[in-house]
């Protein structure tokens, strides 16, 4: 009778384990954000646009952020895109290519003719 009983406790501790293991694999899987932190990719964007030199598409922007830091999918890129230029941080300047909109109230090529006209009309050096 306890050879018996023993053999009824292994094959219930066997079929314990497998309903573990089952609801184990059941369980969903939960995403993280590989430490990335909210409006990471935003800021992200915009540092990139500012340090272009001249205006740029969603996809390469893409294509530089992933060749320089953490891996960023399209659908991001072209979503924070439209999230910038609907708030008027950024502006399309032809199909497909933008650049920042604004800096201090100014629109960007009203500071670029500011320093041309701000360097044209500085004193020279010994001048008072």
């Amino acid at each position: 009778m306890r050879a018996k009983a023993e053999e009824l406790l292994t094959s219930t501790q066997a079929e314990l384990d497998w309903i573990e293991r089952a609801q184990a694999a059941k369980k969903p899987q939960r995403r993280t954000r590989r430490g990335a932190k909210r409006g990471d990719t935003k800021k992200r964007v915009l540092d990139f646009i500012t340090s272009a030199s001249q205006p740029i598409s969603p996809s390469q922007v893409r294509d530089g952020l992933n060749a320089t830091g953490e891996p960023i999918g399209s659908s991001s890129i072209y979503n924070t895109f439209k999230r910038l230029n609907d708030s008027g941080e950024i502006e399309r300047v032809e199909e497909g290519l933008y650049r920042i909109a604004a800096q201090n109230g100014h629109r960007a090529e009203e500071i670029e003719e500011t320093e041309s006209l701000s360097v044209a009309t500085a004193p020279h050096v010994g001048q008072t």
